[in-house]
């Protein structure tokens, strides 16, 4: 009876044979787990390969720095010492002193405080208005949207510089009497923000209008969302890429504005610090303390560059279309 079973099952007793010889027997190759990055990360490491906007991006914080520090870094007092007017580049003056003594370095940090003040604010504004009405007006359409869409066509067809000298010339002044100097940085940046804001609108209105007739958003209507939570949990994160590399672009058209309003007269005005006031002021002293304008004129240019080159870093750095090395 052992020997028939043994016989009825012959593969209780038998060896595992290995299949195939030679290459055949070779161990299969390992998989490698590969670490899938967010998209976070992607654009993270895209900006970070762009040197241009890393030394922009260094630029600005050395330079927001500089400004929140100045009372702690400005070597004097800006007050008017006649008896070092006109002062070149020295160890007691790093960048030479001005036509009233003031120390140039030390006003420049300052102009740097004013700077950073306005196109903050003017920018904050401008993000608030530009992404709260594109928002509105893509997503819902219709008459909303015509009535909006008029509005931004009717904003946009001002000239920008040319509303903020006007609305300078004729509010400033009332300005300055009712709430003294800070009165002229409140009307700064009040014309400035009041028309800027058209351009974030235009462009993340018609990022809107694309995303809305995604499917994850009609699956959200469909599943009972709101609107407002539509719009804050899938509208809002998708533009806010593009609406950052807006502000980022803007942020050296606000400073450029903010310059030429102070350097016409009808910006800040003394004793608040302001580069378009350098410049002015360095310009009747061109020759020979040709210094005096260039300081302040390189540090508006830098820092403009700065910013458009932050800008076009996180354009790249967003755009889907890029593709990870």
């Amino acid at each position: 009876m052992a020997t028939r079973g043994a016989a009825a099952h012959p593969a209780a007793d038998a060896k595992p044979v290995p299949v195939g010889t030679g290459r055949s027997m070779e161990r299969a190759p390992e998989v490698v787990p590969v670490k899938v990055r967010s998209l976070k990360e992607r654009a993270f490491r895209r900006f970070m390969r762009n040197r241009l906007a890393v030394a922009g991006a260094s630029i600005i914080v050395l330079a927001v720095l500089a400004a929140i520090f100045a009372p702690l870094l400005a070597p004097y007092e800006r007050e008017q010492d006649f008896a070092n007017i006109n002062q070149w580049p020295s160890s007691a003056h790093w960048l030479g002193t001005d036509a009233s003594g003031v120390d140039i370095l030390s006003q420049l940090l300052f102009a740097l405080r004013t700077t950073f003040a306005i196109s903050t604010i003017a920018m904050t504004i401008t993000l608030v208005l530009g992404v709260g009405i594109g928002l509105v007006a893509g997503y819902h359409g219709g008459w909303i949207d015509s009535a909006l869409s008029r509005l931004i066509d009717v904003v946009f067809a001002f000239p920008i510089i040319l509303v903020a000298l006007l609305l300078s010339a004729t509010w400033g002044q009332a300005m300055y009497d009712r709430f003294g100097n800070i009165g002229r940085l409140y009307i700064t940046m009040f014309a400035v923000s009041l028309f800027y804001w058209v351009n974030v609108a235009r462009i993340v209105r018609s990022e809107v209008f694309s995303l809305r007739e995604a499917q994850y958003v009609d699956a959200a209507r469909v599943a009972g969302g709101g609107t407002g939570w539509v719009i804050r949990k899938h509208m809002l994160p998708n533009v806010f890429g593009t609406a950052a590399v807006l502000i980022s672009l803007g942020f050296g058209d606000v400073i450029t504005i903010e310059a030429i309003l102070s350097y016409v007269g009808l910006g800040v005005t003394p004793p608040t610090a302001s580069l378009g006031q350098m410049i002015q002021g360095g310009q009747a002293y061109i020759d020979p303390f040709w210094y005096q304008f260039l300081v302040p004129g390189a540090a508006l240019a830098i820092l403009v560059l700065a910013f458009a080159f932050v800008g076009d870093g996180l354009r790249d750095a967003v755009d889907p279309r890029q593709v990870d090395n």
